[in-house]
């Protein structure tokens, strides 16, 4: 599995890409990286978040969690009951 993340600002090209060469290793090795989403979805820019869909979100890096957390669902790797409990729930 690789991940990529596209992006048309160069302001943040370096650690988008840093960051998706680290998630993409750790599930290449990894037998059960679903730490990971709840990793990225606790970091918080001290800028502050934004609003999507109807819902704030902490960070760039925190949504890309949560993306990865959907898109785990959907290939079966995380649980609902794994789901809630990175949700909090």
């Amino acid at each position: 599995m690789e991940i990529f993340v596209n992006s048309k600002s160069m302001e943040h090209f370096a650690w988008v890409v840093a960051l998706t060469r680290v998630i993409s290793a750790i599930f290449r090795h990894e037998g059960r990286p679903v730490f990971l989403v709840e990793e990225l979805r606790s970091v918080f820019d001290p800028k502050g978040g934004y609003w999507a869909k109807g819902r704030y979100v902490p960070s760039l890096v925190a949504e890309i969690g949560d993306c990865l957390q959907q898109h785990m669902q959907r290939l079966g790797i995380a649980q609902e009951d794994e789901s809630a409990k990175l949700k909090g729930g």
